[in-house]
Protein backbone atom coordinates (compact mmCIF):
# COMPACT_ATOMS: atom_id res chain seq x y z
CA UNK A 1 0.00 0.00 0.00
CA UNK A 2 1.57 3.36 -1.04
CA UNK A 3 1.77 6.46 1.18
CA UNK A 4 -1.35 8.06 -0.28
CA UNK A 5 -3.49 4.94 0.32
CA UNK A 6 -2.06 4.57 3.84
CA UNK A 7 -3.02 8.17 4.67
CA UNK A 8 -6.50 7.69 3.22
CA UNK A 9 -7.00 4.51 5.24
CA UNK A 10 -5.84 6.26 8.39
CA UNK A 11 -8.23 9.16 7.73
CA UNK A 12 -11.08 6.69 7.26
CA UNK A 13 -10.31 5.09 10.63
CA UNK A 14 -10.29 8.47 12.38
CA UNK A 15 -13.57 9.54 10.79
CA UNK A 16 -15.20 6.20 11.64
CA UNK A 17 -14.01 6.39 15.26
CA UNK A 18 -15.30 9.96 15.54
CA UNK A 19 -18.68 8.94 14.10
CA UNK A 20 -18.88 6.01 16.52
CA UNK A 21 -17.97 8.25 19.46
CA UNK A 22 -20.55 10.89 18.61
CA UNK A 23 -23.11 8.25 17.73
CA UNK A 24 -22.63 6.89 21.24
CA UNK A 25 -23.05 10.36 22.73
CA UNK A 26 -26.20 10.96 20.68
CA UNK A 27 -27.67 7.58 21.65
CA UNK A 28 -26.90 8.20 25.30
CA UNK A 29 -28.48 11.66 25.20
CA UNK A 30 -31.52 10.30 23.37
CA UNK A 31 -31.92 7.58 25.99
CA UNK A 32 -31.62 10.12 28.81
CA UNK A 33 -34.09 12.45 27.14
CA UNK A 34 -36.63 9.69 26.49
CA UNK A 35 -36.43 8.60 30.13
CA UNK A 36 -36.57 12.09 31.60
CA UNK A 37 -38.86 14.32 29.58
CA UNK A 38 -42.53 14.51 30.32
CA UNK A 39 -45.27 12.73 28.46
CA UNK A 40 -47.75 15.52 29.13
CA UNK A 41 -49.93 16.23 26.15
CA UNK A 42 -50.47 19.87 25.16
CA UNK A 43 -53.85 21.24 26.21
CA UNK A 44 -55.92 23.68 24.21
CA UNK A 45 -56.72 25.90 27.20
CA UNK A 46 -53.44 27.62 28.19
CA UNK A 47 -54.87 28.94 31.47
CA UNK A 48 -55.77 25.38 32.50
CA UNK A 49 -52.36 24.08 31.55
CA UNK A 50 -50.64 26.89 33.44
CA UNK A 51 -52.75 26.16 36.50
CA UNK A 52 -51.32 22.64 36.44
CA UNK A 53 -47.82 24.13 36.65
CA UNK A 54 -48.62 24.76 40.32
CA UNK A 55 -50.09 21.30 40.86
CA UNK A 56 -47.09 20.16 42.92
CA UNK A 57 -46.91 18.42 46.33
CA UNK A 58 -46.96 21.79 48.15
CA UNK A 59 -48.62 23.89 45.45
CA UNK A 60 -45.35 25.73 44.69
CA UNK A 61 -43.66 25.86 41.27
CA UNK A 62 -40.11 26.51 40.16
CA UNK A 63 -39.73 28.43 36.90
CA UNK A 64 -36.26 28.84 35.35
CA UNK A 65 -35.34 31.21 32.52
CA UNK A 66 -32.72 31.10 29.77
CA UNK A 67 -32.00 33.08 26.61
CA UNK A 68 -32.69 31.40 23.27
CA UNK A 69 -29.47 30.86 21.33
CA UNK A 70 -27.06 31.44 24.20
CA UNK A 71 -24.51 30.13 23.40
CA UNK A 72 -26.31 28.34 20.52
CA UNK A 73 -29.63 26.76 19.53
CA UNK A 74 -28.44 23.19 20.18
CA UNK A 75 -27.32 24.16 23.67
CA UNK A 76 -30.65 25.86 24.44
CA UNK A 77 -32.61 22.75 23.47
CA UNK A 78 -30.34 20.60 25.61
CA UNK A 79 -30.58 22.97 28.59
CA UNK A 80 -34.38 23.07 28.44
CA UNK A 81 -34.60 19.28 28.50
CA UNK A 82 -32.11 19.13 31.39
CA UNK A 83 -34.15 21.71 33.31
CA UNK A 84 -37.27 19.62 32.91
CA UNK A 85 -35.40 16.51 33.99
CA UNK A 86 -34.26 18.39 37.10
CA UNK A 87 -37.84 19.23 38.04
CA UNK A 88 -38.68 22.58 36.44
CA UNK A 89 -42.44 23.13 36.24
CA UNK A 90 -42.44 25.73 33.44
CA UNK A 91 -39.55 27.20 31.46
CA UNK A 92 -39.25 30.78 30.27
CA UNK A 93 -37.40 31.26 26.98
CA UNK A 94 -36.10 34.75 26.35
CA UNK A 95 -36.17 35.92 22.74
CA UNK A 96 -32.99 38.03 22.44
CA UNK A 97 -33.56 41.70 21.76
CA UNK A 98 -31.14 44.57 21.18
CA UNK A 99 -32.77 46.85 23.76
CA UNK A 100 -33.96 44.71 26.69
CA UNK A 101 -34.90 47.53 29.09
CA UNK A 102 -35.97 45.27 31.97
CA UNK A 103 -32.75 43.25 31.98
CA UNK A 104 -29.59 43.72 33.98
CA UNK A 105 -26.06 43.20 32.63
CA UNK A 106 -26.13 39.38 32.84
CA UNK A 107 -29.12 38.89 30.55
CA UNK A 108 -28.18 41.86 28.37
CA UNK A 109 -24.86 40.14 27.64
CA UNK A 110 -26.68 36.87 26.94
CA UNK A 111 -28.85 38.69 24.40
CA UNK A 112 -25.74 40.10 22.75
CA UNK A 113 -24.10 36.66 22.56
CA UNK A 114 -27.26 35.13 21.09
CA UNK A 115 -27.76 37.91 18.53
CA UNK A 116 -24.10 37.75 17.49
CA UNK A 117 -24.56 34.02 17.02
CA UNK A 118 -27.42 34.67 14.59
CA UNK A 119 -30.41 33.96 16.84
CA UNK A 120 -33.71 35.42 15.60
CA UNK A 121 -37.37 35.19 16.49
CA UNK A 122 -37.72 32.41 13.93
CA UNK A 123 -34.72 30.74 15.53
CA UNK A 124 -36.49 30.83 18.90
CA UNK A 125 -39.56 29.23 17.32
CA UNK A 126 -37.32 26.51 15.86
CA UNK A 127 -35.95 25.81 19.35
CA UNK A 128 -39.52 25.36 20.61
CA UNK A 129 -40.30 23.03 17.71
CA UNK A 130 -37.31 20.84 18.61
CA UNK A 131 -38.23 20.80 22.30
CA UNK A 132 -41.80 19.84 21.45
CA UNK A 133 -40.51 16.76 19.62
CA UNK A 134 -39.46 15.43 23.03
CA UNK A 135 -41.36 17.30 25.71
CA UNK A 136 -44.74 18.68 26.68
CA UNK A 137 -43.44 20.90 29.49
CA UNK A 138 -45.21 24.28 29.65
CA UNK A 139 -43.20 26.99 27.88
CA UNK A 140 -43.43 30.78 28.01
CA UNK A 141 -41.68 33.30 25.82
CA UNK A 142 -40.27 36.38 27.50
CA UNK A 143 -39.65 39.22 25.08
CA UNK A 144 -40.48 42.83 24.35
CA UNK A 145 -43.29 44.55 22.48
CA UNK A 146 -41.12 45.57 19.53
CA UNK A 147 -40.14 42.07 18.29
CA UNK A 148 -43.74 40.87 18.54
CA UNK A 149 -45.11 43.95 16.77
CA UNK A 150 -42.42 43.72 14.07
CA UNK A 151 -43.18 40.03 13.46
CA UNK A 152 -46.90 40.81 13.28
CA UNK A 153 -49.24 39.93 16.14
CA UNK A 154 -51.25 37.41 14.17
CA UNK A 155 -48.19 35.75 12.62
CA UNK A 156 -46.40 35.61 15.95
CA UNK A 157 -49.24 34.11 17.97
CA UNK A 158 -50.32 31.78 15.17
CA UNK A 159 -46.85 30.27 15.33
CA UNK A 160 -46.95 30.15 19.13
CA UNK A 161 -50.22 28.25 18.96
CA UNK A 162 -48.99 25.83 16.31
CA UNK A 163 -45.76 25.00 18.16
CA UNK A 164 -47.16 24.88 21.69
CA UNK A 165 -45.95 28.07 23.37
CA UNK A 166 -48.32 28.39 26.31
CA UNK A 167 -47.70 31.94 27.47
CA UNK A 168 -45.87 35.17 26.80
CA UNK A 169 -44.40 37.78 29.15
CA UNK A 170 -43.84 41.29 27.76
CA UNK A 171 -42.29 43.55 30.44
CA UNK A 172 -42.65 46.80 28.46
CA UNK A 173 -46.32 46.31 27.58
CA UNK A 174 -48.40 48.65 29.78
CA UNK A 175 -51.47 47.12 31.39
CA UNK A 176 -53.66 49.82 29.84
CA UNK A 177 -52.42 48.99 26.33
CA UNK A 178 -52.49 45.20 26.46
CA UNK A 179 -55.86 44.67 24.75
CA UNK A 180 -54.68 44.45 21.15
CA UNK A 181 -51.96 41.95 22.03
CA UNK A 182 -54.09 39.94 24.43
CA UNK A 183 -57.00 39.57 22.02
CA UNK A 184 -54.74 38.05 19.38
CA UNK A 185 -52.88 35.90 21.92
CA UNK A 186 -56.16 34.53 23.31
CA UNK A 187 -57.34 33.67 19.80
CA UNK A 188 -54.35 31.34 19.50
CA UNK A 189 -54.56 29.90 23.03
CA UNK A 190 -51.56 31.80 24.36
CA UNK A 191 -51.84 33.39 27.82
CA UNK A 192 -50.52 36.94 28.24
CA UNK A 193 -48.92 36.96 31.69
CA UNK A 194 -49.55 39.99 33.88
CA UNK A 195 -46.67 41.54 35.79
CA UNK A 196 -47.08 43.31 39.13
CA UNK A 197 -44.25 45.39 40.57
CA UNK A 198 -43.72 47.22 43.87
CA UNK A 199 -44.68 50.42 42.03
CA UNK A 200 -48.06 49.03 40.94
CA UNK A 201 -49.57 50.03 44.30
CA UNK A 202 -53.24 51.02 43.79
CA UNK A 203 -53.34 49.18 40.46
CA UNK A 204 -52.39 45.78 41.95
CA UNK A 205 -55.95 44.51 42.35
CA UNK A 206 -57.03 45.89 38.98
CA UNK A 207 -54.18 44.09 37.20
CA UNK A 208 -54.70 40.92 39.23
CA UNK A 209 -58.43 40.78 38.51
CA UNK A 210 -57.74 40.39 34.78
CA UNK A 211 -54.75 38.06 35.08
CA UNK A 212 -54.65 34.66 33.39
CA UNK A 213 -52.38 31.64 33.82
CA UNK A 214 -50.23 33.06 36.59
CA UNK A 215 -49.03 36.45 37.79
CA UNK A 216 -45.37 37.45 37.61
CA UNK A 217 -44.59 39.40 40.79
CA UNK A 218 -41.49 41.56 40.46
CA UNK A 219 -39.60 41.34 43.75
CA UNK A 220 -37.42 44.41 43.44
CA UNK A 221 -37.20 47.82 41.86
CA UNK A 222 -34.89 48.09 38.87
CA UNK A 223 -33.77 45.47 36.38
CA UNK A 224 -33.19 41.72 36.53
CA UNK A 225 -30.06 40.38 38.19
CA UNK A 226 -28.92 38.42 41.23
CA UNK A 227 -29.21 40.17 44.60
CA UNK A 228 -27.68 39.30 47.95
CA UNK A 229 -31.00 40.07 49.63
CA UNK A 230 -34.53 41.03 48.67
CA UNK A 231 -35.87 43.78 50.91
CA UNK A 232 -39.21 44.45 49.20
CA UNK A 233 -42.28 43.51 51.25
CA UNK A 234 -43.51 41.03 48.65
CA UNK A 235 -45.86 39.33 51.09
CA UNK A 236 -47.98 42.51 51.24
CA UNK A 237 -48.12 42.58 47.43
CA UNK A 238 -49.22 38.92 47.34
CA UNK A 239 -51.86 39.56 50.02
CA UNK A 240 -53.29 42.35 47.90
CA UNK A 241 -53.32 40.08 44.84
CA UNK A 242 -55.16 37.36 46.78
CA UNK A 243 -58.01 39.80 47.46
CA UNK A 244 -58.67 40.09 43.73
CA UNK A 245 -57.98 36.64 42.31
CA UNK A 246 -57.00 33.06 43.00
CA UNK A 247 -54.70 32.98 39.96
CA UNK A 248 -51.30 31.69 41.17
CA UNK A 249 -48.46 34.18 41.53
CA UNK A 250 -44.73 33.52 41.24
CA UNK A 251 -41.98 35.89 42.34
CA UNK A 252 -39.02 36.77 40.12
CA UNK A 253 -36.14 39.30 39.78
CA UNK A 254 -33.12 38.89 42.02
CA UNK A 255 -33.52 35.30 43.25
CA UNK A 256 -30.15 33.54 43.11
CA UNK A 257 -29.94 31.01 45.94
CA UNK A 258 -32.02 28.09 47.25
CA UNK A 259 -32.62 30.07 50.46
CA UNK A 260 -34.07 33.02 48.54
CA UNK A 261 -36.16 30.71 46.34
CA UNK A 262 -37.59 29.01 49.42
CA UNK A 263 -38.36 32.33 51.11
CA UNK A 264 -40.10 33.77 48.05
CA UNK A 265 -42.08 30.58 47.42
CA UNK A 266 -43.17 30.55 51.05
CA UNK A 267 -45.12 33.79 50.59
CA UNK A 268 -46.36 33.06 47.05
CA UNK A 269 -46.96 30.15 44.70
CA UNK A 270 -43.49 29.85 43.21
CA UNK A 271 -40.09 31.28 42.35
CA UNK A 272 -38.69 32.43 39.01
CA UNK A 273 -34.92 32.38 38.46
CA UNK A 274 -33.12 33.77 35.43
CA UNK A 275 -29.86 35.65 35.91
CA UNK A 276 -28.31 33.00 38.17
CA UNK A 277 -28.82 30.38 35.44
CA UNK A 278 -27.66 32.69 32.66
CA UNK A 279 -24.48 33.33 34.69
CA UNK A 280 -23.72 29.61 34.62
CA UNK A 281 -24.26 29.54 30.86
CA UNK A 282 -22.06 32.64 30.42
CA UNK A 283 -19.14 30.92 32.14
CA UNK A 284 -19.25 28.00 29.73
CA UNK A 285 -19.89 30.29 26.76
CA UNK A 286 -16.57 31.98 27.59
CA UNK A 287 -14.83 28.60 27.60
CA UNK A 288 -16.35 27.79 24.21
CA UNK A 289 -15.12 31.13 22.86
CA UNK A 290 -11.59 30.32 23.98
CA UNK A 291 -11.87 26.85 22.44
CA UNK A 292 -13.08 28.32 19.15
CA UNK A 293 -10.38 31.01 19.17
CA UNK A 294 -7.71 28.37 19.71
CA UNK A 295 -9.17 26.26 16.92
CA UNK A 296 -9.18 29.24 14.56
CA UNK A 297 -5.54 30.01 15.34
CA UNK A 298 -4.59 26.38 14.79
CA UNK A 299 -6.46 26.25 11.47
CA UNK A 300 -4.77 29.47 10.33
CA UNK A 301 -1.35 28.06 11.17
CA UNK A 302 -2.02 24.86 9.30
CA UNK A 303 -3.33 26.77 6.30
CA UNK A 304 -0.10 28.76 6.13
CA UNK A 305 1.96 25.58 6.33
CA UNK A 306 -0.10 23.68 3.78
CA UNK A 307 1.76 22.68 0.65
CA UNK A 308 -1.35 22.59 -1.50
CA UNK A 309 -5.08 21.78 -1.59
CA UNK A 310 -6.22 18.43 -0.24
CA UNK A 311 -3.01 17.77 1.67
CA UNK A 312 -4.54 17.66 5.15
CA UNK A 313 -2.66 15.12 7.25
CA UNK A 314 -4.01 12.42 9.53
CA UNK A 315 -2.67 14.53 12.40
CA UNK A 316 -4.86 17.46 11.28
CA UNK A 317 -7.95 15.23 11.18
CA UNK A 318 -7.16 13.86 14.59
CA UNK A 319 -6.85 17.41 15.95
CA UNK A 320 -10.29 18.31 14.56
CA UNK A 321 -11.83 15.27 16.27
CA UNK A 322 -10.22 16.19 19.60
CA UNK A 323 -11.38 19.77 19.20
CA UNK A 324 -14.98 18.71 18.59
CA UNK A 325 -14.84 16.34 21.56
CA UNK A 326 -13.51 19.20 23.70
CA UNK A 327 -16.45 21.44 22.72
CA UNK A 328 -18.84 18.56 23.44
CA UNK A 329 -17.26 18.13 26.86
CA UNK A 330 -17.93 21.82 27.60
CA UNK A 331 -21.58 21.43 26.58
CA UNK A 332 -21.90 18.28 28.70
CA UNK A 333 -20.40 20.04 31.74
CA UNK A 334 -22.65 23.10 31.34
CA UNK A 335 -25.78 20.95 31.00
CA UNK A 336 -24.80 18.99 34.11
CA UNK A 337 -24.26 22.15 36.18
CA UNK A 338 -27.59 23.60 35.06
CA UNK A 339 -29.31 20.33 35.95
CA UNK A 340 -27.86 20.32 39.47
CA UNK A 341 -28.63 24.01 40.04
CA UNK A 342 -32.26 23.66 38.94
CA UNK A 343 -32.62 20.50 41.03
CA UNK A 344 -31.40 22.34 44.15
CA UNK A 345 -33.72 25.28 43.52
CA UNK A 346 -36.69 22.99 42.93
CA UNK A 347 -35.99 21.09 46.14
CA UNK A 348 -35.84 24.38 48.03
CA UNK A 349 -39.18 25.54 46.59
CA UNK A 350 -40.80 22.23 47.58
CA UNK A 351 -39.68 22.86 51.17
CA UNK A 352 -41.34 26.27 51.30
Amino acid sequence: MNEKKTAEAFNDIIERKAAEAFGSISRRKAAEDSNSVSERKPEKDPAQKLRKVFDTPNGKAFIPFLTAGDPGADATVRYILEMERAGADLIEIGIPFSDPIAEGPVIQEADIRALKGGMTTDGAFEIVRRVREKSGIPLAFMTYANPVFHYGYDNFFTKCGELGVDAIIIPDLPFEEKQEVETTANAHNVALISMIAPTSESRIQEIASEAKGFIYVVSSMGVTGTRSEISTDVSTIVTSIRKATDVPCAIGFGISSPEQAKAMAAVSDGAIVGSAIVKIIAGYAAKLSLEEAGAKDADTGRAEDAKGPGTGSAEDNGTKVCRTESAEAIYEASAAEIYHFVKKMKEAVLKA
